[in-house]
């Protein structure tokens, strides 16, 4: 399901990054990070962050129990902040 007006180039970059994450490939990263910065569209930084969004949900939704995989996950890292408090 596609909710945000995303790109094919915001995609792109979305893919770019996550590809250049999972290789531990920071050069690419910081590609992605810099075309992202420059570039004159308004709104480029946001349009990556939802690619990078719509990216992970369509992800997740290949496992039933994504949603709750998740909260799991946001309840481990607010406790994990709690502590170190």
């Amino acid at each position: 399901m596609k909710i945000a007006n995303v790109t094919a180039k915001d995609r792109a970059r979305g893919l770019r990054a996550t590809l250049g994450f999972i290789q531990g490939d920071s050069l690419a990263l910081d590609a992605v990070l810099t075309e992202t910065a420059e570039d004159t569209e308004p709104g480029a930084t946001g349009a990556l962050i939802l690619a990078l969004t719509e990216q992970a949900a369509t992800y997740a939704s290949a496992a039933p129990d994504a949603a709750a995989q998740l909260q799991t996950m946001i309840l481990e890292y607010a406790q994990q902040e709690g502590n170190r408090g």
